[in-house]
């Protein structure tokens, strides 16, 4: 396990034990919308990650011709 998936078991330690000691309750329609929301804000995180990880790509691809470049200039 790494350094960041350790922060994230901690963090979610942390929230689940501070929400168990306050005893709140939620009734049926609240824990729907809930759930709806965050399957929602799943759905935009995924897109997100999924956009930048297509312009990284495009990144590395275009760093490599210019390296590819500056050898071919070198050489001669």
């Amino acid at each position: 396990m790494n350094k960041y998936d350790r922060n994230a078991a901690a963090q979610k330690a942390i929230m689940r034990d501070a929400e168990a000691g306050e005893g709140l309750t939620y009734n049926e329609k609240e824990t729907r919308r809930a759930i709806i929301h965050s399957r929602q804000d799943m759905t935009q995180v995924v897109a997100h990650l999924s956009f930048i990880n297509k312009q990284l790509r495009w990144v590395r691809l275009l760093l490599i011709l210019i390296f590819l470049a500056l050898l071919v200039l070198m050489v001669p």
